[in-house]
Parts: structure tokens; C-alpha cells; sequence
């Protein structure tokens, strides 16, 4: 067990709503969801030199926002096109696709049954409707040992529970400050809408990270995990992630973890990102790279 404890088919036509920057090429897009009947607004990054490699295909990271942010926060408030530039230009990051979904409230996961009637399928929307556009859209590689999620908050808790419950989607899972509750929560609209009123504690259990990271079996597939948390973080969100450190150290699971001073803003967030990024570019594609597998052909 490694632990480490560390200090402090053809694309169809471009959309019009596009920023091009030395940064890379930021699109406003809109993506049909089958599982929540609408459409979800979506932000895509691609790297410098996208447009001139029509050859090339790239790995593709999900950047999943918190409660009552949107699909532009990870770009807006966390400056992720300048820090991808970066960790691109000095090589600890190949070049990538970034996706950043509009979630709502949602979660990030499948809502519990109300009156009978399926809830809103969050979860659903991001690991089926919204990967298979992306891989009809861009030239990805796509298999899980090619994507990656990252979250915040509540995104840190769609991150881990959709690597976890989707392990043939996705490879990589980071945490940033995830609400990572050990028990249903009940206390805000918001949890009663997604685990159910009364909360349903079996629900919840289903896609929880606590629960699943205590409860799979030790040979399931199992995603590259980075946790991260400001030690001030006011919403007790630093001890959900030091549990969960505790669970996947006791099981020897790799992972990172990491503590710095702060508390739930993305000041630290973002001040997180060149670390979160080097790792993502140490994992991806390495699981591909030890078992050789044939290359997607290229695109006409």
C-alpha cells in the first residue's frame, strides 16, 4: 500500500460561442441529457494546437462545480485554463480536454424515487449521456484509463461516487473539499431532494463514497484517488475526508491525501491545482500503457 502524506465519430460543427487564448480554446456548448429530459449547458477546453492535429487524440478530465455554482466556475474562479497552460507547457500534463458540466443542485448522482416516480438521474446525465457526447464530438481516448473527474464540494462527492460506481467510465477521482457525509443528510431542501423525505439511508448508501469505499471488495476496480481539504474547512468537511483517508489507508488503497490550511473557498482550491493536476498527469493513461490495447482509428 502507497499512501502519500504530502506537505502544505467526426466532430460536428464548432459552436459559435468560443474564446481562443493562448490559454487554449474555451466553448460554451449545450449537451441533450436522455436521463434528465433537457439540456444542460456545458463548458469545453481544449489545448492549444487542438484544431491544427486533426491526428491526435487527447484524454479528457470532467470538472464537476459545488452546490449553487455552475459550469463556468472552474474556469471563472479557479483560473483552470491558465494553470492547464502551465502544466502543459513544463510537461507535467499531456495535453487534455476539459469538460465542465452544469449539475445544478443535483449532486452528481440519481435522485431517490418520490411517489413512486424516478428522481432527477444526475449521476446518469454525467457518466452515460454526457461522456458519449463528448467521445462523438472531440477525439478522445476513450476508455476509463483516459478520464479523470475532479470536483469541489458537492462536485467532490460526484467525483468520488461516479469513479466508484462507474469504474469502467472512469479512472481518476479528485476530491477538493467533498462533502463526503458518512450518514444521509437531512438538514437543507437541498439533501431531501436527492436522498429522499424522509431520507432513504439504503439510497444513499448506494452511491455514497464512505459507504463504498468501506464496502468494495478489494479486487474491484478501483479509481486513482486524490483527497484534498482546508484543515478550517467550517462545514466539517475535513474530518468526512480524513475518514475517508483512514478507510482507504486501513484498506491499503493508494491514494493521496492532503491537509492545508483554509477553509471552503477557491482560494485553496485553486491553489490546490498544480498539485491535483501533476498527479492526473502521472495517472493518465498509465493502466493503458501496462496492458497494450488497440488504437481507436483514426478519425476521417
Amino acid at each position: 500500500m502507497a499512501c502519500w502524506l504530502l506537505g502544505g465519430a467526426a466532430e460536428a460543427a464548432l459552436p459559435s460561442s468560443a474564446e481562443t487564448t493562448p490559454a487554449g480554446t474555451l466553448r460554451s456548448e449545450h449537451v441533450r441529457s436522455q436521463a434528465l429530459g433537457q439540456r444542460r449547458a456545458v463548458q469545453v477546453w481544449l489545448p492549444p494546437g487542438y484544431a491544427r492535429a486533426p491526428e491526435r487524440r487527447y484524454p479528457v478530465i470532467y470538472a464537476l462545480h459545488g452546490l449553487g455554482g455552475s459550469d463556468r466556475d472552474f474556469f471563472r474562479l479557479g483560473h483552470l485554463g491558465a494553470h492547464l497552460r502551465r502544466a502543459i507547457a513544463d510537461g507535467t500534463l499531456a495535453p487534455v480536454i476539459v469538460v465542465a458540466p452544469d449539475g445544478d443542485n443535483g449532486y452528481w448522482t440519481d435522485h431517490a424515487p418520490r411517489a413512486g416516480a424516478p428522481g432527477a438521474r444526475w449521476g446518469s446525465f454525467v457518466a452515460e449521456d454526457l461522456v458519449a457526447w463528448v467521445d462523438a464530438r472531440y477525439r478522445t481516448v476513450p476508455d476509463r484509463a483516459h478520464r479523470a473527474l475532479v470536483g469541489v464540494s458537492m462536485g467532490g462527492y460526484g467525483a468520488l461516487s461516479l469513479a466508484l460506481t462507474h469504474p469502467k467510465v472512469f479512472g481518476a477521482a479528485v476530491s477538493l473539499s467533498g462533502a463526503l457525509f458518512v450518514e444521509v443528510p437531512s438538514h437543507r431542501p437541498v439533501y431531501r431532494e436527492v436522498w429522499g423525505d424522509p431520507p432513504d439511508p439504503a439510497w444513499f448508501a448506494r452511491a455514497s463514497p464512505q459507504a463504498l469505499l468501506a464496502s468494495l471488495p478489494l479486487d474491484a476496480p478501483m479509481p486513482a484517488i486524490y483527497l484534498h481539504v482546508g484543515k478550517d474547512d467550517p462545514l466539517g468537511f475535513a474530518e468526512m475526508a480524513a475518514r475517508a483517508h483512514r478507510t482507504l489507508a486501513a484498506r491499503e488503497v493508494e491514494h493521496v491525501y492532503r491537509v492545508t490550511p483554509g477553509g471552503h473557498t477557491w482560494s485553496i482550491w485553486e491553489a490546490e491545482t498544480p498539485r491535483w493536476l501533476a498527479f492526473v498527469g502521472a495517472w493518465l493513461g498509465r493502466e493503458a500503457a501496462a496492458t497494450p490495447r488497440p488504437q481507436p482509428a483514426p478519425l476521417p
